[in-house]
């Protein structure tokens, strides 16, 4: 099967390409703004925003798109919400105008579960909750669902919307901002880092292979999934039980301080993973054994 991956030498997109690569011809889109081309793949530089995009996916005449180029912080969104649009919106609308002039079988888009839904009135959230995103980012991630959901109805496509927790894993860049890969980072150089808050805000986190895994074994080139998953752990763990999972594995000689929290991010947040469970016997890595390999990962090649 021919598959590209938009994105697919940033963080999520190179784990699912991993993944793929052996079993199926991968691609990979990608301007390198924030991921690198080191790669078992061919990837083609080029900017999602630009109408360059369309000539691009008609060469590569992919049966497979899995959209995962994105802008991805919520504090860039706060700070630019017109440049996260344009990634983030106008970006997959350039995507998906290509894939229909080309003519693919499915589509798979990644989407946000943990800033789908802003600060729900109860926990866990399911796939038929309202959103109400707290930062552009979610607004501008969940707008996008609608425009992937009209396209692939009007040229009946295969299609799949994946809402994620908070992603980590291997391949991931401190620079992004992520909590885990940045923390991992500063202990490792000895350097002190900082929790936004009291840090018992509580995220829903997701190793990314799983994601990847999940991809490959269920979803590519099956012709039933016509609906939004999300993909999570399905249980609150907070910033402060994070920390002291990373200091446990790396005896790290600094501790973390406390800073001022952030707007724009969610108090508390667990998705409802049961429609994935239940479709795809989706079981998720529990987050002390994703972290251990995350670590390892990051001492011997971060």
């Amino acid at each position: 099967m021919n598959v590209l991956i938009t994105g697919g030498c940033g963080f999520i997109g190179k784990n699912i390409g991993y993944e793929l690569h052996g079993d199926h011809a991968v691609t990979s889109v990608d301007d390198l703004r924030r991921g690198t081309d080191d790669v078992p793949w061919h990837n083609i530089c080029v900017d999602i925003t630009t109408k360059d995009i369309k000539d691009v996916v008609q060469s590569i005449d992919p049966d497979v798109v899995i959209h995962a180029a994105a802008q991805t912080n919520v504090r860039t969104s706060t700070e630019n919400p017109l440049f996260d649009a344009e990634e983030n919106i106008i970006g997959t609308l350039n995507v998906l105008e290509a894939s229909e002039e080309t003519g693919v079988d499915q589509f798979i888009y990644l989407s946000t579960g943990g800033a789908r839904y802003g600060d729900p009135d109860s926990l866990p959230v399911k796939e038929t909750d309202r959103p109400l995103p707290k930062a552009p980012y979610g607004v501008s991630k969940h707008a996008a669902e609608h425009y992937v959901r009209y396209y692939a109805e009007t040229n009946d496509w295969k299609h799949t919307t994946l809402c994620f927790g908070n992603v980590y894993g291997e391949h991931d860049d401190p620079d992004s901002g992520r909590l885990i890969p940045l923390f991992t980072q500063f202990y490792l150089d000895g350097d002190q880092p900082v929790i936004y808050g009291d840090g018992e805000q509580t995220r829903d986190f997701i190793y990314a292979g799983d994601i990847a895994g999940l991809i490959h074994d269920d979803i590519l080139g099956e012709p039933t999934h016509h609906d939004i998953y999300n993909v999570a752990s399905g249980e609150q763990t907070s910033v402060n039980q994070v920390v002291s999972h990373l200091e446990d594995n790396l005896e790290p000689s600094v501790e973390a301080r406390h800073g001022d929290a952030r707007d724009g991010e969610v108090r508390r947040i667990e998705l409802d993973i049961s429609r994935a469970q239940d479709e795809f016997g989706f079981t998720p890595t529990r987050i002390e054994d994703g972290l251990q390999k995350t670590v390892a990962w990051f001492q011997n090649y971060g």
